[in-house]
């Protein structure tokens, strides 16, 4: 992780050097950078857009696995050679979009989508100052998956769209029992991660509390609240044993084994879930509301991103598969697929059937009322990392420091890191 945060801030740092806005000569190929290929973006897209593009433009798609393809386009930026089109995490997108590395997309999206026709998620990748430096690849919710079973055995109540932190403590309590009488819990009623995604946004979150302020140029983690937010997860493991050990590597298929009960994850492991266990008798359900009173549907969206040293002609065909992905059609086969999370075009869901789980539009309107994105913004890479870092030795089972030291140090790291991104905006 640290080699490459290092090699994203060079490549930042490079091309603020080099400048922004100078479009690179043509070179007659496009260039469209599609990480994972048909594994995280539908072939049947790929191949429609190529079939009716292929002809008109010298296209060629790089489709490098996901890490491979990050480090390709640190480089990449930093050398002016970007592919035209890339996609990357919202974390990335921002930071390059706030360094000029990317084309604002809002005057595109003004002139020719119909934003009416979309979900709010489309604009999510707006700055503080209104640019919008990406449109969603796809929406990957933070959701609670249930075991229906697991209810039904203990007479517990399903989770519902209007249920609170109390509902879900008080279901996890009569979930998670010994059966073998050694004294240990062989079942467990819920399961909550430690990253950003999955674990201590969405547990600040439902406190009320953001880790960076609206201006972001604060950090907001040495407070009260957030140290009662932060205890809250060794509260649970500890003294009322709803949480299993954090053994991550147990946790996918303890679940799809009936051992939990409730496990909070992203809406992009149903299909694996499905394919591990498709006897499973399971839903999802939003978040429950907090003891801030906050349900926000936090969600990761992958970007769709324009470089902006690419020529004009390349950043227009980059444009074209952003709209062609966008299109009925595609955003149909992606409810089909639903590879990354969920369509972003409202159309996607009318037709979608029976779906297992049940209640994937219950989800989708969450996230059009309530969605929480990442937090993204200048610096977010680095930050992001020393908070996770902070977390994960606090909830570990020997902490390094007592938390108000851990919390003290992480104010005082993020502030840099903010800092530091603000500052080379500024330059």
């Amino acid at each position: 992780m640290k080699k490459a945060l290092c090699l994203i801030l060079a490549a930042l740092m490079l091309f603020a050097v080099t400048g922004c806005n100078n479009n690179t000569a043509s070179t007659g190929t496009v260039k469209l950078g599609i990480p994972g290929g048909g594994k995280l973006t539908p072939q049947e897209i790929i191949d429609g857009f190529m079939a009716e593009y292929g002809s008109k433009y010298t296209i060629e798609i790089d489709d490098t696995p996901w890490g491979e393809f990050q480090t390709k386009l640190n480089l990449g930026i930093a050398s002016g050679t970007a592919p035209a089109l890339y996609l990357m995490d919202s974390g990335y997108v921002a930071d390059a979009g706030s360094s000029g590395a990317n084309v604002d997309l809002k005057p595109l999206i003004e002139k020719d989508l119909n934003v009416d026709e979309y979900v709010s998620a489309l604009v999510a990748g707006t700055d503080k100052d209104g640019h919008i430096w990406g449109v969603p690849h796809a929406m990957n919710a933070a959701v609670v998956y249930y075991n229906k079973d697991l209810f039904d055995k203990k007479g517990v109540a399903y989770p519902t769209a209007d249920w609170t932190w109390d509902d879900m403590i008080e279901k996890a309590k009569a979930l998670s029992y010994d059966e073998n009488g050694d004294g240990k819990n062989d079942f467990f009623g819920l399961s909550w991660e430690t990253n950003i995604s999955v674990g201590w946004l969405p547990m600040m979150l439902s406190f009320g509390l953001e880790p960076i302020d609206e201006t972001y140029t604060k950090a907001q983690f040495n407070t009260p609240e957030v140290k009662r937010a932060w205890e809250e997860y060794r509260i649970w493991k500890n003294d009322m044993k709803i949480l299993p050990d954090t053994d991550f590597s147990q946790l996918y298929p303890n679940w799809w084994q009936g051992k939990i009960a409730m496990r909070i994850h992203q809406v992009s492991q149903i299909d694996a879930i499905n394919e591990n266990a498709p006897d499973l008798n399971y839903d999802i359900q939003v978040l429950p509301a907090g003891p801030g009173g906050n349900n926000n549907c936090v969600y990761v969206p992958n970007m769709w991103a324009i470089y902006n040293r690419a020529d004009q002609t390349s950043q227009d065909v980059a444009w074209e598969f952003i709209k062609y992905y966008y299109n009925t059609e595609s955003q149909n086969i992606c409810a089909k697929y639903r590879k990354g999370g969920f369509p972003i075009k409202k159309s996607a869901y009318e037709n979608m059937g029976e779906t297992k789980p049940a209640n994937i539009k219950g989800i989708v309107e969450g996230i059009d009322q309530r969605g929480h994105t990442l937090s993204e913004g200048p610096g977010w890479k680095e930050w992001r990392t020393i908070a996770e870092k902070a977390y994960k030795d606090y909830v570990s089972d020997n902490p390094t420091k007592p938390l108000d030291q851990i919390l003290a140090d992480t104010q005082t790291d993020v502030q840099r890191a903010l800092d530091e991104a603000n500052a080379k905006i500024a330059q």
